[in-house]
């Protein structure tokens, strides 16, 4: 998707539906770089609090919000259907 900004100038978005982001960060980090996305959205079905610092350092170009979902610090047997999202939008100089 492309939005044109006030500027003139193209925004790019992306999604990832990430399985396992902390073995498989290399591949959105060269995604950012590769195709200049602007801003990226991520959802990760097991993103606990713990790996949320994890995302800051998908790309050092990125700023991030990141969100664990907090059931998901209920000890349980079963955490289906939880999960977690990260934004991230390019800095600029």
């Amino acid at each position: 998707m492309v939005v044109l900004n006030a500027n003139s100038e193209y925004l790019t978005f992306a999604t990832w539906n990430a399985t396992g982001i902390t073995s498989s960060a290399q591949y959105p980090c060269d995604l950012l770089t590769s195709r200049e996305i602007d801003i990226c959205g991520i959802s990760e079905h097991w993103l606990y609090r713990e790996n949320l610092i994890f995302m800051n350092n998908i790309n050092k170009d990125y700023l991030t919000f990141s969100q664990s979902d907090p059931d998901l610090d209920i000890c349980s047997n079963r955490n289906v259907g939880k999960g977690g999202l990260c934004f991230l939008w390019k800095k600029r100089n």
